[in-house]
């Protein structure tokens, strides 16, 4: 019995941290982008920009590493403020700055 309950707090737990600590939506697409970018994986962070801000590839992957410097994945989300389809994701990084970044919706997806 005792043993079941513990197992059911730490399902429970673990499955309200990874809710907590990970977002849906815009916020989850920006997250995703900016772990491709520090993974230096050139194809994933591209295939999420938007059309409309993608550069050369061969380009976006030789300064993808540059990218990489200035963005930190362990942000934490302050404000999403959706407008038909634009989203602007508000963000804190663990050095202290901020930063707001703008993804559109193209159909069911967003891109950064």
């Amino acid at each position: 019995m005792v043993t079941s309950v513990v197992v059911a707090l730490v399902s429970v737990s673990g499955l309200l941290y990874l809710l907590y600590t990970r977002t849906t939506g815009p916020g989850q697409v920006l997250r995703e982008f900016i772990e491709e970018v520090e993974a230096g994986d050139c194809p994933g962070s591209y295939a999420l920009l938007d059309p409309a801000q993608r550069i050369d590839p061969d380009t976006w992957c030789e300064n993808l590493q540059d990218l990489a410097g200035q963005v930190d994945s362990r942000f934490s989300i302050r404000r999403v403020l959706l407008e038909g389809d634009v989203a602007l994701v508000r963000v804190a990084n663990p050095d202290g700055t901020r930063a707001v970044w703008r993804l559109s919706r193209d159909g069911r997806s967003w891109q950064v």
